[in-house]
């Protein structure tokens, strides 16, 4: 194991106030080299390069950690090759993890990865979100979802919002022209059910890049025809 990688992922998670061992390191940095090593035959990720890994993937995926309570139950929604929600639980062995995603062969990845370095995710849903959601065993069960680059926050919102149990919270992952974005959802969240969200703008410890996180709380029940059809959001989106 490279240990300058190693110190260099604790130190940057420390510059975030964020606290991770060295074991928890390794285990991170594991997961990376997987998906490295299979990205070379299937679309991952376009950061293969390990120290710019471990600060676009790595770090970033923990970012999320100080809003997520104890054993908080939490869906990754559209989650990719894994993140942020195999981090996350690498971190905070705590929670329970659902990773949802429409693409099969990603989750598929991610179980055998997942399998092979000891981690323990609750359950794999190969469901299109605005389908799942729709489904009395993941509407409103969960305590936290998050989503990093999947989509606009008005079409976001739409996605994740009727996940979240009320009380919960869902986490919008975001880089740093949020402004417009943000302005464009703040109809749509008190329809769905969220109140006014918290944003918690972050700088990446070695590229400096800015980083925003929107934290919609969940006060009320979201109606029942939420999320629309894929066709209607696809017209939000533009």
């Amino acid at each position: 194991m490279d240990k300058e990688l190693i110190e260099s992922l604790i130190s940057g998670a420390e510059k975030l106030c964020l606290e991770i061992n060295t074991a928890q390191a390794e285990k991170m940095l594991d997961f990376m080299e997987a998906v490295i090593n299979r990205n070379r035959v299937m679309n991952l990720t376009s950061v293969i390069e390990p120290k710019q890994f471990v600060e676009t993937h790595i770090i970033d995926s923990l970012t999320p950690l100080p809003f997520i309570p104890e054993s908080a139950s939490v869906m990754d929604v559209g989650t990719g090759a894994g993140f942020p929600g195999i981090i996350l639980k690498i971190a905070r062995e705590d929670i329970s993890l659902t990773l949802l995603d429409s693409t099969g062969k990603k989750l598929d990845f991610i179980r055998e990865a997942s399998s092979a370095l000891a981690i323990d995710v609750a359950e794999f849903v190969h469901r299109r979100a605005e389908e799942a959601s729709h489904e009395p065993e993941y509407r409103e069960k969960y305590d936290i979802t998050i989503a990093r680059a999947v989509a606009v926050l008005p079409v976001l919102c739409e996605y994740c919002l009727p996940f979240v149990k009320l009380g919960g919270s869902f986490i919008a992952m975001k880089g740093r022209d949020i402004s417009a974005e943000k302005a464009s959802a703040e109809k749509t969240i008190s329809v769905l059910g969220a109140g006014k969200p918290g944003i918690e703008r972050l700088i990446l410890p070695y590229s400096a890049s800015e980083r925003n996180l929107i934290i919609y709380p969940k006060e009320h029940p979201t109606p029942g025809k939420y999320p629309r059809a894929n066709a209607v959001l696809r017209k939000l989106a533009r």
